[in-house]
């Protein structure tokens, strides 16, 4: 399991989050790595916190647990299934998971949520395959930075 800690630490309910999630994996007998924002990486002093690189971390993983970010997209395209935890507000795209992945809503669902997505692996890439249709824009005739440029133009008119 690779476990992507984007939190503070310091702050309660983060270290609250991060605690659940290892707690989940030991309790179902998945060995896990954490993989720590390189902002907050000094601060963090947890087992099993990796030095690695979370693009070297992937390819790897059963599953991936993180918050909204671009990591979920990352482990989509490798094939990786994702569990969503904790949730932030505004949720933007992550609000409308498309099959390829269940926001977990409570630490209690997170070792069901977990096991379900280490059973999804060898199908997970086709059960994704319509959110990132829906939300990736890899167009060969479109520039990237214009991709990106639609991209923030887009979340501005939301």
């Amino acid at each position: 399991m690779l476990v992507n800690f984007k939190g503070d630490i310091e702050e309660p309910a983060d270290r609250q989050a991060i605690e659940a999630v290892t707690a989940a994996c030991a309790k179902l007998g998945l060995a896990y790595v954490v993989s720590v924002h390189p902002t907050m990486f000094a601060k963090v002093d947890m087992p099993n916190k990796s030095t690695l690189d979370f693009a070297q971390l992937l390819p790897d993983a059963l599953a991936l647990v993180t918050r909204p970010s671009t990591t979920v997209y990352e482990a989509i395209a490798c094939g990786i299934p994702v569990v969503l935890f904790p949730l932030v507000s505004p949720m933007v795209e992550f609000d409308r998971p498309m099959g390829a992945f269940k926001p977990t809503l409570s630490e209690h669902d997170l070792v069901e949520d977990i096991r379900a997505a280490v059973r999804a692996r060898p199908t997970y890439f086709e059960q994704s395959r319509d959110f990132l249709n829906a939300n990736l824009s890899i167009d060969p005739k479109v520039p990237a930075s214009q991709r990106i440029a639609n991209a923030l133009i887009d979340i501005y008119d939301r």
